[in-house]
């Protein structure tokens, strides 16, 4: 006879054996299991998800504390060896250009987004808007 449940039916033939010795054994895993319920919780911080001892996290963290932004700023960091490339810088500029139409973002800042000042107009989030 072939061995259908993968040596599983012995757990049943065992517990038709010895069957209080079965009941606290799922009495005890139900009370393990209970008190690990309690512990279990939820962190909405997406930002811990990425959490390690790299620097990179770090001059995030560093970032992140020098602003004072709102809970709703997604930050975006880009580290690169060649990073003033003008490929790459290129690249970077598209990416702020696709950000600005990404619905719901009410502004977009980078490098990019810095224009120089001109009389009678105002820069703001990479958008320039004329002062009435």
């Amino acid at each position: 006879m072939r061995n259908i449940g993968f040596g599983l039916e012995h757990l049943g033939l065992a517990a038709l054996r010895w069957p209080k010795l079965f009941i606290a054994i799922v009495a005890l895993i139900t009370i393990v299991a209970a008190f690990g319920i309690t512990r279990l919780g939820f962190d909405d911080d997406v930002v811990l998800a990425f959490r390690s001892n790299s620097e990179t996290y770090r001059d995030f963290k560093d970032l992140l504390s020098e602003r004072t932004g709102s809970a709703n700023d997604v930050v975006i960091m880009v580290e690169s060896e060649r990073r003033l490339d003008a490929e790459r810088l290129k690249v970077l500029r598209e990416l702020h250009f696709e950000l600005e139409f990404v619905d719901g973002a009410g502004s977009v800042f980078s490098a990019f987004a810095l224009r120089p000042s001109v009389s009678g107009w105002r820069t703001g989030s990479g958008v320039v808007s004329r002062i009435v």
